[in-house]
């Protein structure tokens, strides 16, 4: 619809040129943030910058400039920075800083060359009408100017006003205004009761035959009337929509966050196979149905894509008697035979790849590029597994009498439940009912929450595979119905092998569960990884593997990187190119999209998290060098922070989210031991092309996976798993399957020599 759009949201520093004119508002903007992830950029583009500074002194920001080693005294001499200051009092009414409740973001707008005499223009009569600043000159402008402008402006729409309700813009220049005219109007809810100056406001821009681009974001239905005849208000609230086909731009902001793309406000569907699309249970070969269902929700929109039949206790206990009940014929099955139907699942998920990661979309948010990755990552496990099938071997033992033999037999444990997260809601599933499978195991799989289609999906390919009934079973249930059914599935005494993948402190309360009848656990829990880049590494190859390993999902897989170590020596380097390499390779939106590498987190709780570190070690003096904002709904901008030291929280705990935090360090023994003060080992990486020290820093590192000089070490081949917190036992490779066998030694006495 606007084919600017995308270029204006997803301006880089590199694409701003000498002809762009921006005009910043500091207002309640941290000065280190503002100047570092702003100003510098402009500055050293070459771009006119007009600063209204309304909060703090311009020798205030000069002096916090030096720090950083931004000179805005010098920029000012040469013209290319106008600093306004001396305005708080003049327009201290309409900002009403003193009631003001929360944070507002930094505000700018960005001309393009071609619009800049009109802008000019608009400012000097919005800035000359009282107020007085030190040289003489007057301002004093009812305008407040926010990010939403630049796509207007992209579009060759004239400003007219900018209006801003909650601050009481009284709107006086809209009376010597003609032409096109733009009134942004937010309101919140303690601004909703004066229904009759939101109605004057827009009586105002409507009586001189003016186009209207009006932001009604929380106004009350009685401010969306057609005035004068002349357009009705396109408006969306409590499922009421109106709308004029004439030309109305419409901008949402929740909670005076900042927007993201556009895309998401176009409706989204999942459009994939009826026959994968499953709502029910799947228990003993069946589709079953509970007596209450629960609602999955697209994390990127909000917006409910099924209801899942919500299971309870008496339907994991029947899951897990089916289970048991199949386990004896399932076992008694040749190992050839477990493999053929392994296979086949195999293919059939193959076939089907398109439709699957679509699910994974939908309901967990991420690219689909990602998604397809993960349909394949997935069924790898189950041909890896089908293949090891056959190679589940036993010893024999040379004996110390002469008149007996010594067996050690392999053997399937028996019913294994099954728990797994929301970020791989097909790979988690895969990896361990492949190995549990291949031996002769049968499951009771509960899948997360937020993302039960996958699970139910594997159930109808497994059917059509010919899993016999009761071997696969899959019990999906809310949130509020997950510890009963979790505590039922990991204490019932037909339950012989628990396997699980989550938290570290939700992983404890399953190892209490299962103590009391002492079952076999394995565990792959929380991470921290580090990521260590030494002096000696190729920073180029860092980067690149920094960027995989990091921004995969958003950041929200176990084993990204979460605490970033970089040597002295290449420190400045390293953060100059990640940076651009976070400008000119990430961009967020619907994972539908297919330009898209950076979806939502899972919802606003993870959200918040990130936000809550990000703010946690602004507070404690780090630098957002990139990003730092929350978005709508679960969006999180990627974030790269500088200076940032040991105490703060994201280097603490694990993120789960799209943030870098980057530590500063000098000697090799400093990193490993910043890297081993963790609880958790999970995964690690670091970055070196001296072979002494891959040697010494791999054996060091208190993990249970290492990449050296490599980011996405994941493969069905290689053992999974963390030491420490992080877990119990290993998931794939040759040793993943024995994690499903116990060992039986038998003796065979009485022989004749």
């Amino acid at each position: 619809m606007f084919p600017e759009l995308n270029n204006i949201l997803n301006s880089t520093p590199d694409s701003f040129k000498p002809s762009d004119f921006i005009l910043v508002s500091d207002r309640q903007a941290d000065a280190s943030f503002l100047i570092h992830h702003y100003l510098s950029f402009y500055l050293r583009a070459g771009c006119k910058v007009c600063f209204l500074g309304l909060v703090q002194s311009f020798s205030h920001y000069s002096a916090v400039g030096q720090r950083l080693g931004v000179s805005l005294a010098q920029a000012r001499e040469k013209g290319q920075l106008v600093f306004l200051e001396g305005l708080k009092d003049s327009i201290g009414a309409i900002l009403q800083e003193e009631s003001s409740q929360g944070t507002q973001h930094l505000s700018y707008l960005r001309s393009p060359g071609a619009g800049l005499k009109g802008l000019f223009r608009f400012v000097e009569t919005s800035v000359s009408q009282n107020g007085a600043r030190d040289d003489g000159e007057s301002w004093g402008p009812p305008v407040l100017l926010i990010d939403d402008l630049s796509v207007l402006l992209s579009l060759g729409v004239t400003v007219g006003a900018i209006l801003d309700f909650t601050l009481y813009c009284q709107a006086t220049v809209c009376t010597e205004l003609q032409g096109n005219m733009v009134i942004l109007v937010r309101c919140e809810e303690e601004d909703v009761d004066d229904d009759e100056e939101g109605a004057n406001l827009l009586q105002r821009g409507l009586v001189h035959q003016c186009n209207l681009a009006l932001h009604v974001e929380g106004l009350p239905t009685g401010y969306c009337r057609d005035i004068h005849g002349q357009m009705q208000v396109w408006w969306r609230q409590s499922g009421e929509t109106m709308y004029n086909p004439r030309k109305i731009f419409h901008f949402k902001v929740f909670s005076g966050l900042p927007t993201v793309p556009i895309m998401l406000q176009r409706p989204y569907s999942l459009d994939v196979s009826a026959q994968l699309l499953r709502t029910e249970g799947f228990i003993d070969g069946r589709w079953v149905s509970a007596a209450s269902t629960f609602p999955v929700l697209d994390p990127a929109t909000g917006e409910e894509i099924a209801k899942v039949s919500n299971c309870g206790t008496k339907e994991a206990q029947d899951a897990v008697n089916a289970a048991y009940k199949a386990f004896h014929l399932w076992k008694s099955h040749t190992a050839k035979e477990r493999s053929i139907l392994l296979r086949k699942w195999f293919d059939l998920i193959i076939q089907h790849r398109d439709d699957l990661a679509k699910l994974i979309t939908a309901e967990c948010g991420k690219p689909m590029k990602e998604s397809l990755g993960e349909i394949t990552y997935s069924a790898s496990f189950l041909e890896w597994f089908s293949e090891e099938a056959r190679r589940v071997y036993g010893d024999i033992v040379a004996p110390s009498a002469k008149d007996r033999k010594i067996l050690l037999l392999k053997q399937p444990v028996g019913v294994a439940s099954i728990i797994t997260p929301w970020n791989f809601p097909s790979a988690m599933i895969t990896r361990k009912v492949g190995a549990a499978l291949a031996v002769g195991c049968t499951v009771v799989v509960k899948p997360a929450e937020d993302t039960p289609l996958s699970a139910l999906a594997l159930a109808e390919l497994s059917v059509q595979a010919g899993i016999p009934p009761g071997v696969f079973n899959v019990v999906p249930c809310s949130r509020e119905k997950t510890p009963a059914v979790g505590e039922l599935l990991c204490t019932d005494p037909l339950v012989a092998k628990i396997s699980f993948t989550g938290s570290t402190a939700t992983g404890k309360i399953l190892l209490r569960h299962a103590a009391g009848t002492v079952k076999k656990v394995s565990m792959e829990l929380g991470g921290h990884a580090p990521f260590i880049v030494f002096d000696s590494a190729d920073v180029d190859k860092a980067v690149a593997g920094a960027m995989a390993s990091k921004f995969r999902n958003s950041g929200q897989t176990c084993v990204c990187s979460n605490r970033f170590l970089v040597q002295s020596g290449i420190h400045d380097a390293f953060m100059e190119k990640l940076a651009k390499a976070m400008d000119g390779e990430l961009k967020i939106g619907h994972g539908s999209e297919p330009t898209t590498t950076q979806g939502p987190l899972i919802n606003t709780r993870a959200a918040e998290k990130v936000e809550g570190q990000v703010a946690d070690a602004v507070a404690q003096g780090a630098v957002v060098v990139r990003g730092g904002k929350r978005l709508e709904g679960s969006f999180m901008q990627p974030t790269l922070l500088s200076n940032v030291t040991t105490d703060m929280l994201c280097m603490r705990e694990e993120t789960f989210g799209p943030l870098i935090p980057v530590v500063k360090f000098n000697t090799e023994q400093e990193a490993l031991a910043i890297a081993n003060a963790s609880p958790v080992g999970l995964a690690g990486y670091f970055y070196s092309r001296d072979i002494s020290q891959i040697w010494r820093v791999a054996e060091q590192m208190e993990v249970g996976m290492v990449g050296v000089n490599e980011g996405l070490i994941s493969a069905a081949e290689a053992s999974f798993g963390g030491i420490k917190q992080s877990g119990l036992g290993r998931e794939g490779s040759k040793y993943g399957i024995d994690e499903y066998l116990e060992v039986k030694y038998m003796c065979l006495g009485g022989l004749s020599p």
